[in-house]
C-alpha cells in the first residue's frame, strides 16, 4: 500500500470509501474510513494532476457517500454516524447538518 500523498500515512484509515466528481470534472471529493474527507482540484493540462484543496475530519464513523449538487456549489457528505452534512464548496464551510436518523445512510442524491 502506497503512502497517502496528503498525509504521508499508510493506514486503513486512509482507505477511500466513497468518491464524487463535480459536474465540471475539475474536482473530486473522497470520503475515508476514518471519517475524514478531502477535495482535490484536478488539472488535465499535462496528464492528470491533483492538488489538495480541502481536508477535514468530519465524523468518528466512516464516510458512506458524497454527492455534489447539480450546480457544483454544494457537497453532501453522508456518514455512518447517521448524519448528512452539507458543505458550501465556494466558502469551504459546512452550512447544514441533518440530524441523526434511525440507521446509517448508505447513499444520497440531490433533487
Amino acid at each position: 500500500m502506497a503512502l497517502d500523498p496528503a498525509t504521508k500515512e499508510n493506514s486503513k484509515g486512509t482507505m477511500g470509501r466513497a468518491c464524487a466528481f463535480n459536474q465540471q470534472g475539475n474536482e473530486i471529493a473522497i470520503g475515508f474510513r476514518d471519517g475524514s474527507f478531502r477535495i482535490y482540484s484536478l488539472n488535465y493540462a499535462k496528464g492528470i494532476q491533483c492538488k489538495l484543496k480541502y481536508t477535514k475530519p468530519l465524523s468518528k464513523e466512516w464516510i458512506e457517500d458524497l454527492k455534489y449538487s447539480p450546480d457544483g456549489n454544494y457537497l453532501a457528505v453522508a456518514s455512518h454516524d447517521n448524519k448528512t452534512y452539507i458543505m458550501d464548496c465556494n466558502k469551504g464551510k459546512f452550512v447544514k447538518k441533518f440530524g441523526k436518523g434511525s440507521s446509517f445512510i448508505s447513499s444520497i442524491d440531490w433533487n
